[in-house]
């Protein structure tokens, strides 16, 4: 059934249901779509194209049990939206629409698509040259990474001796002081 916004659409299709006429008129706007799930397996749908995206994952979910949330749906390589009616995104008779579970990811190519980007951050050797210059490269980063832990520790360092010695120096200017007013009370 169509969903309606307003109470005045609602009564239009009750009296459309009471003449007869709404199931013409659900017929002419009825599509069949091909529903391909992560697995490459398919299924077929009926549709109306008056019905919003959120019919569709509806109709999924009572074939396929994938909540809602988890169901992405791409026409065309792109998201469908739920609030979106079939016509709204033109979606045609005979249309293949992807279904992806976001519980379980796209299958084996999430798991290509994340082994590239592993690659393209981190390039793999394959020959023996390539291993010894990455290992090279690997052992230079670690001499540049303890050099710079070196030099930062050596700074800490001095800056803990420069605040003793300010410390030690504040001390004595104190003591120097007491010494001052000591003398002066002794000296009236």
């Amino acid at each position: 059934p169509v969903e309606y916004s307003s109470q005045t659409s609602f009564d239009n299709r009750v009296k459309l249901e009471a003449t007869g006429a709404e199931s013409k008129l659900d017929r002419m706007s009825e599509i069949e779509v091909k529903v391909v799930k992560p697995d490459g397996s398919s299924f077929s749908l009926r549709c109306n194209t008056q019905h919003m995206m959120r019919s569709v994952k509806r109709q999924i979910f009572t074939i396929e049990k994938i909540p809602f949330t988890d169901q992405k749906l791409y026409y065309k390589e792109k998201l469908l939206p739920d609030l979106k009616t079939i016509q709204e995104l033109e979606i045609t008779d005979g249309a293949t629409i992807k279904l992806v579970n976001e519980s379980v990811g796209d299958g084996d190519k999430e798991e290509e698509d994340l082994q590239k980007e592993r690659e393209e951050l981190v390039p793999v050797p394959k020959t023996d040259e390539e291993k010894q210059a990455y290992m090279r490269k690997l052992i230079i980063n670690d001499q540049k990474g303890v050099t710079m832990l070196m030099e930062q520790l050596a700074r800490d360092l001095q800056a803990s001796k420069d605040e003793a010695d300010d410390d030690d120096e504040d001390e004595d200017e104190d003591e120097g002081e007491e010494d001052r007013v000591e003398a002066s009370k002794q000296a009236s």
